[in-house]
């Protein structure tokens, strides 16, 4: 396991924490109810967790594998990570990631999955229901539509105010941080074809538009095998974007049909709270 740097610079954590595994969501809740809705099976084992001051999902597994000392230095780390990738987010230019450090909170797990084209059972209905603004709905369906899609790796792309450019803005996969805050090329052709309003699969072979998800995702993962990509319309205007990806097996029709599901949902949720995307 690699040793975290704690920030230099003060950042206030309070104990704060989401968990969500695709079907129902809880949040937020200090880690020591955390822990016991672990021990009386409340909250599933192979669940996806956040700290409040996160916008990436890390396996639960790994928060509980960590020392208490560990698990605050993991807290502050990412939290500086997703601070930094704001302003970095807001700035009109910024160059791609290609040499940042791993931030690992938790043993590699390089073992591959049994291969399935069955989708996860998931409740987007049920889990956005618990969003408590955009920024918390975003979230929950970026994380659900890895669930749905067996995927190992997902990106959400947000439109920035500031410029009128999509930058990442929410990730969950290994060391998916270093992607928060970069922002998209304008002729990134995922990005043209998410503006079109078509998904993309990248079986059997990869089209300009899959290649290019697979590359933003291997500045991660390495080699991933499959990308598949859905955009999000609210009002005909294309307001986010998100990408899944499997670092061992090929995704399915099945699959992004199961993420497109997952996108009616949130743009559902978005329609009734009213919120402005």
């Amino acid at each position: 396991m690699t040793a975290l740097k704690v920030a230099s610079i003060d950042i206030d954590i309070e104990d704060s924490w989401f968990v969500t595994n695709g079907v129902v969501s809880i949040g937020p809740i200090s880690y020591a109810l955390l822990q016991r809705g672990i021990a009386h099976a409340r909250i599933p084992a192979g669940s996806q967790v956040r700290h409040t001051s996160w916008r990436v999902w890390r396996p639960l597994r790994e928060i509980q594998e960590l020392t208490e000392d560990a698990r605050s230095a993991a807290v502050r780390e990412l939290a500086r990570v997703t601070e930094q990738a704001e302003e970095r987010a807001s700035q009109p230019f910024n160059e791609p990631v290609t040499a940042a450090p791993c931030i690992t909170i938790g043993p590699d797990d390089t073992t591959a999955p049994s291969s399935t084209v069955r989708t996860s059972r998931v409740d987007p209905v049920g889990v956005l229901a618990c969003a408590r603004d955009l920024d918390d709905a975003m979230l929950l369906a970026l994380s659900t539509a890895v669930t749905a899609a067996h995927a190992d790796v997902g990106l959400l792309h947000r439109r920035r105010p500031e410029h009128g450019q999509f930058a990442t803005s929410c990730a969950q996969g290994p060391s998916v941080e270093l992607l928060l805050g970069e922002r998209l090329d304008n002729a990134d052709p995922m990005l043209k074809a998410a503006m079109a309003g078509r998904s993309v699969l990248s079986e059997p072979e990869p089209g300009p538009a899959s290649a290019a998800t697979l590359a933003r995702v291997s500045q991660c993962t390495g080699n991933a095998k499959s990308a598949a990509m859905v955009p999000v319309f609210v009002h005909d205007k294309l307001v986010a974007i998100i990408e899944v990806a499997s670092v061992f097996s090929e995704l399915q029709i099945a699959h992004i049909a199961r993420v497109e599901e997952v996108v009616e949902a949130l743009v559902a949720r978005i329609f009734v709270a009213g919120w402005e995307a």
